[in-house]
């Protein structure tokens, strides 16, 4: 009987219709059973055409200069990256680039020291998503904007948040996922849209390797963060660890 609840659940979602392009709470439920494993790849975005930032920074001796190249790269390609990105909105252009290059630029994995500074950060191939949302956090107050750092009780998962036109959404660099809302709105149950994004944890010969158990935490981490508070940690303890900004 609960097996045969769940598929007229499923049957109903589907048949209540999909909004394009947008993910809302009526279908999040049907996307939770698509778990994806190293031998079970969802159909990837293909990569946009944007430099990780290792390239971008290229010989920057220190932060200040590297931060200043990635602002650089920016301005001078703005207009490219908002058809790139389909994004208008100022704001968000410049959240989605950072959360984007952050991503891209270094693989998920875990790690037991937390490099000093962006430099150091640059120099490895690994990341976890305390220090995805740390060097996000770093680079995205190079471009002014507010954010905060949203971390989900017990160390489960962090994320960044910034401000836009006055209300707070997800750009989280660990999974390459945007959300329209906050976490806060999430927990609570608020419809929310999201896109993700191309990432390496979808390719099968990445260019730096991964380590299949944590490929598979990265991807279902992908799936499921647009679900919190619905199906992933349901009513999890969210709290702001740190934030910056025009406040």
């Amino acid at each position: 009987m609960k097996r045969l609840f769940w598929i007229l659940v499923i049957i109903l979602l589907v048949l209540s219709g999909f909004v394009s392009g947008v993910i809302t709470t009526k279908n999040l439920l049907i996307e939770q059973w698509d778990y994806i494993a190293p031998d079970k790849l969802f159909s990837a975005d293909q990569p946009l055409d944007i430099p990780v930032l290792q390239t971008i920074i290229g010989t920057a001796p220190t932060d200040g200069e590297a931060l200043d190249a990635i602002v650089a790269y920016y301005g001078a390609n703005a207009d490219q990256l908002a058809v790139q990105f389909q994004e208008r909105n100022p704001t968000r252009l410049q959240a989605l680039f950072v959360m984007y290059v952050t991503h891209i630029s270094n693989a998920y994995n875990s790690l037991e020291i937390v490099p000093p500074n962006l430099i150091a950060y640059l120099q490895q191939p690994y990341s976890h998503c305390g220090t995805y949302s740390q060097f996000e956090a770093e680079i995205l107050s190079a471009f002014g904007l507010t954010w905060r750092i949203i971390e989900i009780g017990g160390g489960t998962h962090a994320f960044v948040e910034v401000l836009v036109d006055g209300n707070w959404e997800v750009f989280d660099a660990t999974t390459n996922v945007w959300i329209d809302t906050s976490g806060f709105e999430m927990e609570r149950g608020a419809e929310r849209q999201r896109r993700r994004f191309y990432t390496p944890l979808l390719d099968l010969n990445p260019a730096i390797p991964l380590d299949d158990g944590m490929r598979r935490v990265g991807q279902e981490l992908r799936v499921m963060i647009p679900g919190l508070g619905l199906f992933y940690f349901p009513k999890a303890p969210l709290f702001v660890s740190s934030e910056s900004g025009r406040l």
